[in-house]
């Protein structure tokens, strides 16, 4: 059965209409495009297309993180059972963050239990299967496919996104921008009470492996931090003072031994914590914000408002360019 917030996932879904992607896109369209292996992606994605004029603005990418497809409800909106639960996140997205007014992309990459795909776990980059393998690239891949099919419209957007995510989603926002910094101009991120990826290679003399810190970046994914470009990124990361979901301690998303490290290094008060990941963020990020919300568990309730004003305000390139 659904549970009530999943019926008013529903409820909010069904009046959103969703086309199956034919080769050509209309403002105010919302689009489910197929998996193409050939372009870079092995997953789906979801495409929303602005009402107003897009030039100049940047894609806003909304990840996905699904815990398996609901029994009811897939069919009779015409799609495939994998597809739907993100369907839904696509959906509340698109409704809660219309005023952005830019193209939001929501990737429906399949969750397995040995490799945590919506995280951007460091199990993406050790997996041989193909649909759970690197799905830092096949984001971007899926921006890339977007941004051309948008072109084709007539919607010449800027080469950089701007991400949000909550828990998982916001650990893989906020990861992309660690690895692919000169792809995002701006990130905002909550529920990360575990960690955020931190922008050095090392702490207290000892490696920060992925995804603690991008201490062993070249080995596992043949990438150089470019610490330049990271530092252009802006960055807003929310936390809940009530927040007590610990990420470290989950073996999907860290080791063992990384869970000894963080807590030997960083604390295992979950407030300092953050506070001193947000002392990292500071010295490493031009224009970084961490904010607190008293009261507030692992939810995003109450933070829409802030996460708004945040990225309208990174929605466009300056000055209306669109670099390549």
């Amino acid at each position: 059965m659904l549970s009530c917030l999943s019926a008013l996932h529903l409820i909010a879904a069904s009046a959103l209409q969703v086309v199956s992607y034919a080769g050509e896109l209309e403002a105010g369209g919302r689009y489910l495009v197929a998996a193409n292996p050939q372009a870079g992606f092995e997953s789906p994605y979801f495409l929303s297309v602005p009402q107003g004029p897009c030039d100049g603005k940047r894609l806003a990418l909304f990840p996905n993180n699904t815990y398996g497809a609901f029994e009811l409800g897939p069919a009779a909106l015409g799609l495939d059972p994998d597809d739907f639960e993100s369907f839904l996140q696509f959906s509340s997205y698109v409704g809660e963050f219309t005023a952005l007014d830019v193209p939001i992309l929501t990737p429906a990459l399949p969750r397995y239990s040995d490799v945590f795909t919506h995280a951007m776990a460091r199990s993406t980059f050790e997996t041989g299967a193909a649909s759970a393998a690197r799905v830092d690239l096949q984001a971007l891949a899926m921006i890339e496919d977007a941004t051309q099919k948008l072109a084709r419209h007539g919607c010449i957007i800027d080469a950089q996104v701007i991400g949000y995510g909550f828990s998982a989603a916001g650990e893989f926002v906020t990861r992309l921008a660690a690895l692919h910094p000169h792809r995002v101009a701006a990130v905002w991120a909550g529920g990360l009470t575990g960690l955020v990826i931190l922008p050095v290679a090392e702490l207290e003399g000892h490696p920060t492996t992925y995804p603690i810190g991008i201490g062993d970046l070249d080995a596992l994914a043949g990438l150089s931090f470019d610490a330049e470009a990271f530092r252009e990124v802006a960055i807003f990361i929310a936390h809940g003072e009530a927040d007590d979901n610990d990420a470290i301690s989950y073996r999907d998303s860290f080791s063992e031994a990384q869970e000894a490290f963080v807590t030997a290094v960083l604390g295992d008060d979950l407030t300092e914590r953050g506070r001193a990941m947000a002392r990292i963020y500071e010295r490493a990020v031009d224009d970084f914000t961490y904010r607190t919300y008293p009261g507030l568990g692992h939810s995003r309730r109450g933070t829409t408002e802030d996460a708004l004003a945040f990225l309208s305000a990174h929605a466009s390139s300056p000055g209306g360019t669109h670099p390549q």
